[in-house]
């Protein structure tokens, strides 16, 4: 029992260095102070519609599927945004993709 506490122990120890690693991570990602953009749903073209970069992309209302393409039309991202999924997402617009948001959505650029 004694050992079993002891390996229990060393686990928590572990964890919580783990999250002390996942917070910092978390505090690289820094917006960059520019304008959101506000894509209604639709389709969009990066480098045309919205300007190629990261972004973190927010379900504006109830959210629903957010996914995006490479320029070679292979899939990039594939996630529910909102009350059934994520309340946001962290990634990168290439030249030449696209977006295809099923709902409103904002897009804050981050470095």
């Amino acid at each position: 029992m004694d050992s079993k506490k002891g390996d229990l122990k060393e686990i928590d120890g572990e964890i919580a260095n783990k999250n002390k690693d996942l917070e910092k991570i978390n505090q690289l990602i820094i917006e960059k102070g520019e304008e959101p953009i506000q894509l209604s749903a639709g389709k969009y073209i990066i480098g045309a519609d919205v300007p190629a970069g990261r972004y973190k992309v927010m379900p504006i209302g109830r959210g629903s599927n957010f996914i995006t393409y490479g320029a070679n039309g292979r899939l990039d991202v594939n996630k529910i945004l909102g009350a059934h999924g994520e309340a946001e997402y962290i990634f990168f617009a290439d030249d030449g993709g696209t977006i295809d948001s099923r709902s409103t959505v904002k897009l804050v650029p981050v470095e």
